[in-house]
Formats: C-alpha cells, sequence, structure tokens
C-alpha cells in the first residue's frame, strides 16, 4: 500500500519518477556540502522545476513520517523527526522504498542517529531564484541593520556587556553600508561570523538573566545573509 501511495505522489505532482531519483542521487547525500548540491540545481533547474522537486520530496517525507505515526524513533522533536524523514528520501530510491516498507529500519536509523539534517536544504524554493540578487542582497542587509538598530533602542546600558553593546552597533553600521555596496559584507565576513557567534553564545548564557523586554536574538537571520551571497557569487560564475 505504501508503495501505491507514492507511485501516486509522482502522477498527482506530475513528475517523472525515474528523473526525480536521479536529481536526488546528484546531492550524494549526505557526504556533499548542502549549498554545493543546491548551487548545482539551480544550475539545472528552472524555479518552476525546482519547486516541482521540493514538492515531491516533502510528499515522499511526509509518507514516512505517516507510517511513523506517534511512535518517536528520532527522540527528540519535530526537528529531529523530519531531519530523518528527509534524510530517507535523500538515501535514494532503493533506501527509500526499503524503509518505506520496513518500520524496523526506520526504527532503527532513527534510535542510531543515523540521519543528517537536512536533505531538503539541498533543494533550492521558488523564491530563492527571487531573492539571490545584488538588489535583493542590499535590501536584507539594510534589514539587519534596522533589526540590530531596534534591538539597541532597548535601554541596554545597565543591562548588557559594554562588548556586547560595541559589537552590535559595530554589526548594525556594517549591515547598513552593505544596504549601499553588498560588496562589503563578503569583505567583513569572519568579523561578521565571529562577531555573531559571540553575540549568540551571550544571549544564550544570560537569557534567564535578562529582563522579559529583551527579544531573542536569532543571528540566523544575519549569518543567512553570508551564505546565500556566497551562494548568488557561485551562480553568477555560471
Amino acid at each position: 500500500m505504501e508503495l501505491n501511495l507514492a507511485k501516486k505522489v509522482f502522477e498527482t505532482e506530475g513528475m517523472d519518477e525515474d528523473h526525480f531519483w536521479k536529481l536526488v542521487a546528484i546531492a550524494d547525500w549526505p557526504k556533499r556540502k548542502t549549498d554545493d548540491v543546491k548551487i548545482e540545481y539551480m544550475k539545472m533547474l528552472n524555479a518552476k522545476e525546482a519547486d516541482q522537486f521540493h514538492n515531491v520530496a516533502d510528499r515522499l517525507s511526509s509518507l514516512i513520517d505517516q507510517l511513523v505515526g506517534d511512535r518517536n524513533p528520532a527522540g527528540g522533536g519535530d526537528d529531529s523527526h523530519w531531519d530523518m524523514c528527509r534524510h530517507i528520501v535523500g538515501m535514494g530510491r532503493e533506501e527509500y522504498y526499503r524503509h518505506l516498507g520496513d518500520y524496523s529500519a526506520i526504527k532503527h536509523l532513527g534510535e542510531t542517529d543515523g540521519y543528517t539534517e537536512c536533505f531538503t536544504y539541498c533543494i533550492p524554493y521558488e523564491d530563492d531564484y527571487k531573492h539571490l540578487t545584488p538588489k535583493e542582497m542590499r535590501e536584507w542587509s539594510g534589514r539587519n541593520a534596522k533589526e540590530i538598530r531596534d534591538f539597541l533602542k532597548i535601554d541596554t546600558r545597565a543591562v548588557l556587556a559594554p562588548s556586547v553593546t560595541k559589537k552590535l552597533k559595530e554589526l548594525a553600521d556594517i549591515f547598513k553600508d552593505g544596504k549601499k555596496d553588498i560588496s562589503l559584507i563578503t569583505a567583513n565576513k569572519e568579523k561578521i561570523v565571529t562577531d555573531l557567534e559571540v553575540l549568540a553564545d551571550y544571549f544564550e548564557k544570560e537569557r534567564d538573566e535578562l529582563p522579559r523586554k529583551f527579544p531573542n536574538f536569532n543571528h540566523w537571520q544575519f549569518t543567512n545573509l553570508i551564505s546565500d551571497l556566497e551562494i548568488m557569487k557561485k551562480l553568477e560564475e555560471k
């Protein structure tokens, strides 16, 4: 029955099954770097094709989720569970159908931490083709600057360590300049990444000591700009 449900996914999404699994094989999951695979897919596929590829991968992952049900072999929360489901798709056709037909194989994979986060990160979304442009990157940099400046509007003088406030102000200035010239973000990559790691550690350790008015400091929204800039640069080399 599970096999028939998988076949139905390809029918309803209008995607050739052989073509899908050939695309999956390109990833050589989980050996290759996620961004390298994503770049290769973006050079091969247009936005609509990538979106279709993503939809099929998600629906096949959902069939694994349905088979697992309320059982939780991956442990942890939803993220771990879905990492496992998507990893099984990334393993390729043979392994996918083997696991789809045998819960004990899924159970073993989950309980032995035999899965890697997260296969579908390799597959571009349709929106990736729109925002991986210099104009969009500059606007993103401007949003980052505003986010940090808004954070600093909270009265930090008696709460945050002076070195933390200093790093936040420096990062806001870099992102502000990046709104005009995005190459400045790449030029300051090492400082940005290093300072964000320091800040993330600080806010994680001090979370319970800070007043409740402080929002969460999500450093990924800033570091993701760095990785997407590198993807954009490599795409321009095609």
